[in-house]
C-alpha cells in the first residue's frame, strides 16, 4: 500500500507547473519525501513506549496536523 505517493502526485499536479524541468520536479519530490521521512522519525521519537496510544501521543500528533494546516492556508494565501 503507498500512502506517501498518492499525496506527492496530487502536490505534484497542483503545484508544480507542467512544463517544470526535470530537475525541479526531481528536487522537489526529493524535499517532500524528505519532509514526510522527518516527521515520521520526529513521530517515532516523540511518542510514548508501547502499543496503545496516550492521551499526551494524541496531543501531539494533532498539534502536527493543526501545526501542517496552518501552513498550508499561509500558503495558498501567498504568505509563505
Amino acid at each position: 500500500m503507498r500512502i506517501i505517493q498518492p499525496i506527492w502526485e496530487d502536490y505534484q499536479r497542483k503545484l508544480i507547473p507542467a512544463d517544470a524541468p526535470l530537475v525541479q520536479i526531481q528536487e522537489t519530490r526529493r524535499a517532500f519525501y524528505a519532509g514526510a521521512r522527518g516527521l515520521l522519525r520526529a513521530i517515532e521519537d516523540i511518542l510514548s513506549p508501547g502499543h496503545d496510544p496516550t492521551n499526551a501521543d494524541v496531543n501531539m500528533l494533532q498539534s502536527v496536523y493543526l501545526e501542517l494546516e496552518a501552513f498550508a492556508k499561509s500558503v495558498e494565501a501567498g504568505k509563505n
